[in-house]
């Protein structure tokens, strides 16, 4: 990603590869969001996370039943 002088140039290639909207995306250095307007050379020493948004929300199997469970079960 040479040709990426900030982190918002950073996110649209990323976008772009992986065909995603810039928005769903958001970089992380050091455990701190990366704002757009960094230069991605301060980051040359670090690792950069990238954390995309996923479509639905919905919580499916074991994990949506859990809660149904727990008050199903009889107390002694």
């Amino acid at each position: 990603m040479k040709n990426c002088s900030n982190s918002r140039r950073l996110v649209s290639t990323i976008a772009g590869l992986e065909k995603l909207k810039p928005e769903e995306i958001v970089l992380y250095a050091g455990g701190n969001i990366v704002s757009d307007a960094d230069v991605v050379s301060v980051f040359e020493e670090t690792d950069i996370e990238i954390t995309a948004g996923l479509l639905g929300g919905k919580v499916h199997g074991s994990l949506a039943r859990a809660g149904k469970f727990i008050f199903e079960t009889k107390m002694q």
